[in-house]
């Protein structure tokens, strides 16, 4: 799973006592996944399998999805990654287009099990929207 946060950084303590941060809104994908940049791939989900050839030399344990993650997130620090557009398909794949011409697509590659999830995690509510093989699921309850 991957997850990627959206809006302010909002620090709060979770089950196991640890202060942590998410955004305002955190997608949780499950699927294929890719960031993509000027006609080329920034970074995908099966890097995650690879090491980072530049990391492993120094004597860092990062994956090519870490290093290029982090490299893609301090790249364009003058141009915030602001959501501009989202397009969604028949298929439950979303391609969510960024401020800094990046865009992120979430395409599913199974016919079964969940596919991605937004949640907002400091809303007061447990508010989740689930994208799975055949079904869509939203639901409020007070926390």
């Amino acid at each position: 799973m991957q997850i990627f946060d959206f809006g302010k950084q909002i620090s709060h303590v979770n089950k196991h006592g640890q202060t942590i941060a998410n955004g305002e809104i955190s997608l949780r994908v499950d699927c294929s996944w890719r960031i993509t940049r000027n006609a080329s791939v920034v970074v995908g989900v099966n890097d995650r399998r690879l090491p980072d050839p530049e990391s492993s030399e120094s004597g860092d344990r990062w994956t090519l999805l870490e290093a290029r993650l982090e490299k893609w997130l301090k790249g364009s620090v003058d141009l915030p990654k602001i959501v501009k557009g989202v397009e969604v398909d028949r298929f439950g794949g979303v391609r969510i287009s960024l401020s800094d011409l990046s865009c992120l697509d979430i395409f599913p590659s199974t016919c079964n099990g969940e596919y991605w999830r937004l949640l907002y995690p400091e809303s007061g509510f447990e508010r989740h929207f689930i994208v799975y093989g055949n079904k869509l699921e939203f639901s409020e309850t007070e926390n």
